[in-house]
C-alpha cells in the first residue's frame, strides 16, 4: 500500500519501496582537559529535518500530470508562506500517520525526464515555534484539529467517489433509455413501412407496445437513483422481456413484408431500375441522392422488404423508383397503409415521432 505525506494543500505518494529519514541531532563540543579526561559542553539539539525522495508519474487524483504536481511544490518552495514568522502559522503543514507540525521546504530540486515522469528530492525542516513551547495544551488542540481536517477531506473524497459510483450508474440508464427509444422509433418506422393487412396481428401489436412502453417506464424510475439490487433486478427483467418481444417482431415484419404488398406493386416494383450499393451506402443516402430527402427512405425499404435504413452486409444492388414511377408506387404504398389494424394505426399515430 502506498504511503500518502500532505504537505500543506498537497498530496504525494511514496512508493512503498522508497523511506522518509528524520533527522534531529544534538551538538556537543569537547574539550580536552590535560591530565584529565576530555569534557564536553551540550550546544543544543540541531533543526530537525525531513527528507525523502521519489517520482510524480502519470496523473494525481486531482487530475495534474506530474510535472505539474513537480511545479505546485516548486511553487511552494519559492512562495513567502517558506519563511519562519515565529508563530503557529509558520510554513507549511506536514502529514505523514500520526506525525504532524510545521515545517519549511530547506532544498527541493527535480529532474525532468517527461511530463508524465517527474523524479524529485526534497527536504523539510521541521519548526518547534515558541507558540508549541509556551501552550503545549494549544498545540495538542492544534494536532487534533489538523486531524480532523484530514479526516473531512478524506471524508470529502469518499463522498466524490460515491457520487461518481452514482452518477455512473444514472449515465447507464440514461443509456439504456436512449438505445430503447431509438430501438422503438425504428420499430414503429418498420410497422409504418410494411402496412400490414393482417387482422390477427393486433394483440401481438399491442403486446411488443406493452413490452417496450413498460421497460422504458422502467428505466425512467431509475434515471437518478442509486443503484440497489431490487431496482436493478426489475432493470433486468424489464430487459430480458423487451429481448423476447424482438424475435416476435421480427416475425411480424416478416410476415407482413410477404403478405402486404399487391400484385400490381410487385410487377411495378420488378420494372424498377438497380441501383448499385457502394461503401458507406445507407437508405438514407441513397434516398436523398435519387429522391431529393432521406426522409423517402422509407419508400426504398418497403421497395426492397428491409426492415430499417441500414443496408444489409453484402448487398450489391437495391431497386429505386424515378421519376415516371414514383407517383404510382406511392399511391399503392398509401393504399396499402388503410389496410393496417386499427390498433396498430392508432398507435402509429400517437407515438410516431
Amino acid at each position: 500500500m502506498a504511503m500518502e505525506i500532505v504537505l500543506g494543500d498537497i498530496k504525494i505518494t511514496i512508493p512503498p519501496e522508497r523511506k522518509i529519514d528524520f533527522t534531529g541531532l544534538r551538538v556537543q563540543v569537547k574539550y580536552d582537559v590535560p591530565g584529565d579526561r576530555p569534557r564536553y559542553q551540550d550546544m543544543g539539539r540541531e533543526e530537525r529535518t525531513v527528507r525523502w525522495n521519489g517520482i510524480f508519474y502519470g496523473t494525481d487524483t486531482n487530475g495534474k500530470i506530474a510535472y505539474e504536481q513537480a511545479q505546485a511544490l516548486q511553487e511552494y518552495y519559492d512562495s513567502v508562506k517558506n519563511i519562519d514568522t515565529g508563530d503557529e502559522k509558520s510554513g507549511f503543514l506536514f502529514l505523514f500517520e500520526d506525525i504532524s507540525c510545521r515545517v519549511l521546504i530547506k532544498s527541493y530540486s527535480y529532474q525532468y525526464y517527461r511530463a508524465d515522469k517527474v523524479r524529485y528530492d526534497i527536504e523539510l525542516v521541521r519548526l518547534e515555534s515558541d507558540y508549541d513551547k509556551k501552550d503545549p495544551q494549544q498545540k495538542a488542540k492544534t494536532n487534533k484539529i489538523t486531524k480532523a481536517k484530514t479526516g473531512l477531506e478524506k471524508l470529502k473524497d469518499d463522498i466524490n467517489k460515491a457520487m461518481k459510483v452514482v452518477n455512473n450508474v444514472s449515465k447507464a440508464a440514461q443509456s439504456v433509455q436512449e438505445s430503447l427509444y431509438t430501438a422503438r422509433k425504428n420499430y414503429l418506422s418498420v410497422m409504418k413501412a410494411v402496412k400490414s393487412p393482417i387482422a390477427n396481428m393486433k394483440q401481438q401489436i399491442k403486446d411488443v407496445k406493452y413490452a417496450f412502453d413498460k421497460t422504458t417506464a422502467t428505466v425512467n424510475n431509475s434515471v437518478g437513483r442509486v443503484s440497489t439490487p431490487a431496482n436493478r433486478q426489475e432493470l433486468k427483467q424489464a430487459l430480458q422481456k423487451v429481448q423476447t418481444t424482438i424475435p416476435l417482431a421480427q416475425e411480424l415484419v416478416a410476415l407482413a413484408q410477404q403478405q402486404s404488398l399487391s400484385p400490381r406493386t410487385e410487377e411495378l416494383i420488378q420494372q424498377l431500375a438497380l441501383r448499385t450499393v457502394l461503401p458507406g451506402d445507407t437508405l438514407r443516402s441513397i434516398a436523398t441522392d435519387v429522391l431529393g430527402s432521406p426522409h423517402q427512405w422509407i419508400i426504398l425499404a418497403q421497395i426492397n422488404r428491409l426492415p430499417s435504413s441500414i443496408i444489409p452486409a453484402g448487398t450489391k444492388t437495391i431497386r429505386v423508383p424515378d421519376t415516371t414511377n414514383l407517383a404510382e408506387l406511392q399511391t399503392l404504398l398509401d393504399e396499402q397503409m388503410a389496410q393496417l389494424p386499427a390498433a396498430s394505426s392508432d398507435y402509429l399515430k400517437v407515438n410516431e415521432r
